[in-house]
């Protein structure tokens, strides 16, 4: 028993010796130019002393560093790049080396950029710098870019941040830059210089103006300076037509102008404008305004209609009667009403109207959407006086569903009904479809149908009925 612990007691020894000996040291081997790295011993053994080394690259013997006597140790890279490092320990009168660590440094190219010129700009090689007229560009990319500063005449330029700079103005420009991998580590450009060009020729200052010429009826315009010379003022002026002196429109001293077709139209305007004391007047825009006609609508009556000499109202005979009312140019874009309700899908310059009851329309140009006429209401009423040889009422002759429908169209025939074939016409009276009627619940795939409004008529043997569907 004493033989065992006494052999795991030198064993024990031996590994609390061995592991103490291990110191081992991690830390920075690759230091961005002008950067510091940090070492330190691992393990949470403490050692009663430490001495950090540096041994030179090519050279064989590790020399003591000054002070440097913790578990830690910085090191920069101006010292320390392309050499080695490592530390002397001790630990109860024994003294111990840690591993290697090799150190570098990233090596960069100088930030360096392309220039381009572009437009009025050359390189003048007397003096190395960069000479522009109004207009002309130099444009510079950094080749080699992480962090971008730009700068003018030593101030930094708000929000230039970019690899590209585009320069249109004189100064001096230079920019901070540093690579991607050592943010910290900037430095600046080569500075270049732009000039403006003695020789430029002179700049036309003279105000242009453009804008709406051709106003909508109650609608407005605008206008505006478009050269890019800004002038200490503007003062907006209008000419009556006829007149031949230009006078000043109160309050109106922007660069832009909004004005109304009721006063404006039939004018010409322009705006005068003051620069270093100089006085420029722009061209002349002649502003009018669009004219239409009246709203109009034609009306024809399909079957069996009359109108009443008293009212105007059209005197429908029989299903088969309706009235198509055509919206004539230039009002293209319409709604049908049918007492003052809007028509769903009846948005066609031509509605056929079936069945009693108080229509009009509203329609606007498309040059002049904003612009809105309302044609009279006419009214549809049934004829008290029809005489409509028909042997069954064609208001029950059928029925349809669903309405407004999808890819298909159900009838439902009354009994007996003699129904036989039908017809389906858009509202211009065009047929699209027909076909037989077979049963007594007939189904039409009209999937073949756009989006809209249609009539079918069902037609036999002296009996004929008539009825509206949407198509959805």
């Amino acid at each position: 028993m004493r033989f065992l612990l006494l052999v795991t007691f030198y064993f024990s020894s031996l590994c609390t010796a061995f592991a103490q000996q291990q110191a081992v040291i991690t830390g920075d081997e690759m230091l961005c130019p002008n950067g510091t790295g940090n070492a330190m011993v691992q393990g949470i053994v403490p050692y009663d002393s430490y001495q950090w080394q540096k041994k030179a690259y090519g050279s064989t013997t590790f020399v003591n560093v000054a002070g440097a006597t913790s578990s830690t140790f910085t090191y920069d890279a101006y010292n320390y790049s392309v050499s080695y490092i490592r530390c002397q320990v001790s630990q109860n009168g024994e003294t111990f080396f840690s591993n290697e660590l090799f150190i570098d440094s990233m090596v960069f190219l100088p930030p360096f950029f392309s220039t381009e010129i572009e437009g009025e700009a050359a390189f003048d090689p007397n003096t190395g710098n960069y000479v522009i007229c109004p207009g002309g560009q130099v444009i510079n990319m950094i080749m080699n870019v992480g962090n971008v500063q730009w700068f003018k005449n030593g101030v930094a330029i708000p929000g230039a941040n970019t690899a590209t700079l585009v320069i249109t103005e004189p100064g001096e420009y230079y920019a901070n830059t540093a690579p991607p991998g050592c943010p910290g580590s900037s430095t600046n450009t080569l500075p270049i210089v732009v000039v403006y060009n003695p020789s430029c020729a002179p700049v036309d200052v003279t105000p242009v103006i453009a804008g709406d010429v051709m106003l909508c009826p109650g609608g407005e315009g605008t206008a505006e300076v478009t050269n890019e010379t800004v002038y200490d003022t503007y003062q907006w002026q209008v000419k009556a037509y006829g007149e031949t002196e230009f006078t000043d429109v109160d309050g109106e001293t922007q660069a832009t102008f909004t004005y109304d077709q009721y006063t404006y139209s039939v004018t010409d305007i322009r705006v005068e404008v003051t620069l270093d004391g100089e006085t420029y007047y722009s061209n002349a825009l002649a502003i009018d305004g669009i004219v239409f006609a009246g709203l109009l609508v034609e009306h024809t009556a399909n079957g069996q209609v009359t109108v009443d000499n008293d009212t105007g109202a059209f005197l429908l005979c029989g299903d088969a009667a309706s009235v198509s009312n055509t919206v004539l140019a230039p009002y293209t874009i319409v709604q049908w009403y049918k007492d003052g309700v809007a028509i769903e899908g009846a948005t066609q310059t031509t509605y056929v109207a079936m069945g009693p009851g108080v229509y009009h329309v509203v329609a606007s140009p498309a040059a002049c959407p904003d612009f809105s006429q309302t044609l009279p209401a006419f009214t549809l009423a049934d004829d008290p006086e029809c005489t409509a040889g028909i042997d069954q009422e064609t208001a029950t002759a059928f029925a349809l569903y669903p309405n407004p429908a999808g890819n298909a169209i159900n009838l439902s025939l009354a009994q007996n009904t003699a129904l036989e074939s039908y017809t389906i016409i858009d509202v211009t009276g065009k047929t699209l479809m027909s076909g037989t009627l077979n049963g007594a619940a007939p189904s039409i795939n009209i999937e073949g149908l756009a989006t809209g409004s249609y009539i079918i008529k069902a037609t036999g043997q002296n009996v004929q009925a008539t009825k509206m569907f949407v198509k959805q």
